[in-house]
């Protein structure tokens, strides 16, 4: 079982020990803290542990593990990576400040050395120049160059002693650095996980409502087509304009059969056929003039009667213009009326 309260006080502790102003051996909180481990690697691998067991809590199997990893670019062992990485980097730099110490430690001793042995010289030298001058003088110039270059070495002894406090300064720094690192990790991981989930739950609930309302027009779809299914099919008459007189007609039984695809107006006589296709305009028969007897499959008569047709000249005007079709003829069958 996943300890979260106890990943979350000791990432608290850390990062009260990595911003602390105090020293670590002169806070308790810290000391306790630093010295609940037996050192700074296994503080690391029980950070890397409670990420594992989140990790394994949350998703369960090692693939999704490995998914995990993969999004978030972690390397597979984890634990061996960031301790020996951390521990690495720790001890690196505390090993460079030493080096640097020690450096500065060196050159500092040969400084003094050599200020003291030109301090003897000097003094030597003044010592044998104005000893027979000014005895008294001598003396007390020699007693305050001797507490002048006591107190340079005074101040460099300080300085000198200073230096290994200062490497373990440093070396406790990194140290703390290094732990403040592996807390924010710890944190990194736990909110990018948990970020994750909350992520993936929002999107299934929005994948849960997108499917309820295509369910439900779905559903509104079907009584549509249930509706549309169930209307009766309604004739369409066909409206008929004479293009001589411009009376119009609704006959729609006079092309209930084969036989009558021409039509004479009831009015002036004129006999003419519907055109096929709306464009071609209304065509007239040619060669029926006043007077002639057209056949039975021809004529709108059901007997063959002749019809009298009151145009000059019927062969000239077989075709009728647009405009003259635009008002002659208008019908829309909702199926063709040839058949």
């Amino acid at each position: 079982m996943l300890d979260i309260e106890g990943i979350r006080k000791r990432t608290d502790d850390a990062k009260h020990y990595a911003t602390c102003p105090k020293a670590h051996n002169e806070c308790k909180r810290c000391d306790d803290w630093f010295y609940a481990s037996t050192n700074f690697q296994s503080v690391v691998r029980s950070f890397v542990a409670d990420i594992e067991a989140l990790l394994s809590d949350v998703h369960g199997s090692e693939a999704h593990r490995a998914e995990i990893r993969k999004v978030l670019g972690l390397p597979d062992s984890i634990g061996v990576v960031a301790g020996a990485s951390l521990v690495v980097e720790a001890r690196d730099d505390a090993k460079r400040e030493l080096a640097n110490t020690r450096g500065e430690l060196d050159e500092l001793r040969t400084r003094h050395a050599r200020i003291v042995d030109s301090m003897e010289s000097f003094v030597a030298a003044l010592v044998d120049e104005r000893f027979k001058k000014d005895h008294a003088a001598m003396i007390a110039e020699v007693h305050d160059l001797r507490t002048k270059d006591i107190e340079a070495s005074k101040r460099m002894r300080i300085e000198i002693n200073a230096m290994p406090e200062t490497a373990r300064s440093v070396f406790e720094s990194a140290r703390i650095e290094a732990k403040s690192k592996g807390a924010t990790i710890l944190r990194t991981l736990v909110d990018m996980v948990v970020n994750a989930r909350d992520s993936g739950r929002a999107k299934l609930a929005e994948l849960n409502t997108l499917r309820d309302e295509c369910r439900q027009h779905l559903a509104r779809i079907n009584v549509l087509e249930s509706r549309i299914a169930s209307l009766p099919d309604a004739p369409i008459p066909m409206h008929l304009y004479c293009p001589m007189c411009h009376v119009q007609h609704v006959d729609a039984g006079e092309f209930a059969t084969k036989s009558h695809h021409t039509h004479a107006c009831q009015s002036c006589g004129t006999v003419w056929r519907p055109a096929i296709v709306a464009t071609v305009g209304v065509q007239f028969l040619p060669g029926f003039k006043d007077g002639a007897t057209l056949p039975a499959n021809e004529s709108t008569g059901q007997d063959g009667s002749r019809v009298e047709d009151k145009t000059k000249d019927a062969t000239s005007a077989n075709v009728v213009p647009n405009d003259m079709m635009q008002r002659a003829i208008v019908w829309a069958p909702d199926k063709d009326w040839r058949a």
